[in-house]
């Protein structure tokens, strides 16, 4: 049960999911993989939602994104994804093995591929020029936030399964995840077949948000390079979802 709070949309309508996300950059729906995998989700299940966009406030356990549905609040993207699917009796694998493989490969790139990701990311001599840009307020305060997501991004990867990894081990491992998610797709249209799932909103989120991220990082390069079934669903996700966002990829 979702704790309880005070609503930040007081005149909520029924069925209508409030979305609270970090500003959209010029380049991308987010750069948040947690934020794009929620909104890709509603948008690939045409799921009635307005977005909004903010800056400092946070949910009761303190994450963004998070949702407000019907007079409670949801958060954690993980937790929200399936309120979702419950709420609007939105389809899924139905196949129990392959589901049970989805649901391994979704945790391994929301945990694993993340914080490898983030790793990379977070180390770019241009973190603070992008993100701060991306966030959409006054100058000086983007530097300052900036500054702040660098040190918190920093702090959450150390603490991570491979915060000791070094950077070739860290590499190796990114690599067998993004082969293995590549061979997992094959030529399917969605990892869900003909259906947007729960784990193909994970799974775009965490490469659909770096192969949009405008630097070279290790991520979204292998996945141009060696995993042309990623790079063409990457693809197909964003103009199909998100025409109204990325205009050029």
């Amino acid at each position: 049960m979702p704790k309880t709070r005070n609503l930040l949309k007081t005149d909520w309508q029924p069925d209508t999911v409030y979305f609270y996300q970090f500003k959209r950059p010029s380049f991308a729906p987010s750069v948040s993989p947690y934020c794009l995998k929620i909104e890709s989700y509603l948008r690939g299940n045409n799921i009635k939602y307005e977005t909004v966009f903010v800056t400092t406030e946070r949910s009761s356990k303190g994450f963004v994104p998070f949702i407000e549905l019907n007079g409670r609040e949801y958060a954690d993207s993980e937790l929200i994804l399936y309120e979702l699917q419950k709420a609007f009796n939105v389809k899924d694998v139905e196949d129990v093995e392959r589901a049970g493989a989805l649901r391994g490969l979704m945790r391994t790139f929301d945990l694993e591929v993340f914080f490898i990701t983030v790793s990379f990311i977070s180390q770019l001599s241009k973190f603070e020029e992008v993100v701060g840009r991306s966030l959409q307020v006054p100058s000086l305060l983007s530097k300052l936030f900036a500054k702040y997501y660098k040190r918190r991004l920093g702090n959450r990867v150390k603490n991570s399964s491979i915060g000791s990894f070094s950077e070739t081990e860290r590499l190796q491992v990114l690599e067998r995840n993004l082969i293995a998610a590549e061979n997992v797709l094959g030529n399917r249209k969605y990892f869900g077949g003909d259906i947007f799932s729960v784990a193909d909103a994970a799974i775009y989120g965490q490469i659909g948000a770096p192969y949009l991220f405008p630097a070279s990082i290790p991520t979204s390069n292998f996945v141009r390079e060696k995993c042309p079934n990623l790079e063409r669903y990457i693809k197909d996700v964003t103009i199909t979802f998100f025409s109204d966002i990325v205009t050029v990829l």
